[in-house]
Order: C-alpha cells, then sequence, then structure tokens
C-alpha cells in the first residue's frame, strides 16, 4: 500500500508545532487553525486516492487469481490427448498461462473446423471456450501469441497447422 508523502507529514507536524505554540501564549497564528484543517482535508483525499487504488488492485487480484483457477482447472482436463505428441514444446513449459490456453485450444479448434481460421473467428471459439482475456483487444492478443508460435503459419490473418498441408480448396499459405 502507499505511504502518505513525507511532505504531508512534515507540513502537519509543523502545523500542530504552530497550534501548540498559540495555545502555549508564543503568538497564536489565526492562519494554523485553516492551515491545519487543509492539511487535513488534503491528507483524507490521499486516503481516499490509496482506498480506491487498494480496492483497484484487490479486484485485480481477485480477477487474476480467476484466471490462474481456469487456467489450473483447464489444464487438468484430457482435451490434451487430442493435442499431437509433442505440441507446444517449449524450453520452459507453462500449462496454466495464457499462450497455452491460446495455442492449445486453437489446436483443437483447427482440427474441429479443419480448415484455416482468421484472429476473429478464433476469438469466438476462445470465449465459448471461457478463455480469459485480460487484454483490452483480445484478437490482437490472440494473434500476437499466434505469429510467436512456431506450431501455426498464417496467410492473411488465416491460421494453420505449421507442420501440415492446407486442406483442399484453400490457398497456399
Amino acid at each position: 500500500m502507499t505511504q502518505a508523502s513525507p511532505q504531508i507529514s512534515t507540513d502537519i507536524d509543523l502545523l500542530l508545532r504552530e497550534a501548540s505554540d498559540g495555545v502555549s501564549g508564543r503568538g497564536f497564528h489565526t492562519l494554523s487553525r485553516d492551515r491545519l484543517l487543509n492539511a487535513i482535508r488534503e491528507n483524507e483525499a490521499e486516503i481516499e486516492r490509496i482506498r480506491s487504488d487498494l480496492r483497484r488492485r484487490e479486484a485485480e487480484t481477485a480477477r487474476l487469481k480467476q484466471v490462474s483457477q481456469f487456467l489450473k482447472d483447464e489444464t487438468s482436463d484430457d482435451s490434451s490427448s487430442a493435442l499431437p505428441v509433442g505440441f507446444g514444446k517449449r524450453q520452459r513449459q507453462r500449462t496454466t498461462s495464457f499462450a497455452w490456453a491460446v495455442r492449445r485450444e486453437t489446436c483443437l479448434a483447427l482440427k474441429e473446423a479443419g480448415h484455416p481460421l482468421n484472429s476473429k473467428q478464433l476469438y469466438a471459439v476462445l470465449k465459448s471456450k471461457n478463455i480469459p482475456f485480460t487484454n483490452d483487444n483480445p484478437v490482437k492478443a490472440i494473434t500476437r501469441v499466434l505469429w510467436k508460435a512456431d506450431e501455426f503459419v498464417s496467410n492473411d490473418g488465416a491460421y494453420w497447422f505449421s507442420d501440415a498441408p492446407l486442406p483442399a480448396g484453400h490457398n497456399q499459405i
């Protein structure tokens, strides 16, 4: 959590000293009370900003936990048995990552469709499989993952397996 700025704390300490000086008879400053009230209002505003930031971060944490649980649940099912042997081999396997889920579901969707699919079609399939998208532009996120994946090739946004010939009736990628 963000701490209050040291400047505000110093200002309050100074104002409190000024106020106590006035109480002890060393020249009460008429502006001290107004300055103290203003500092209190500023601190209240800062506290509310921090609370708002905390609520936003807690909501984000809850959403990320939900995504993580979804991905763990998805990797524990038997859909991986339909994937080709050696599919998605990486130097470091992260079967709970968003990219893994996109590659896995894309592979299964392409097998089911039997022809290349573009990013928007893949988004519809992935959305129907409840893949959680954290990106503001899910189609762009899918495109980025598949562009980096060796398992797929693209031609004008239509993806197909890099190690399989195109189905009859489709242009060469």
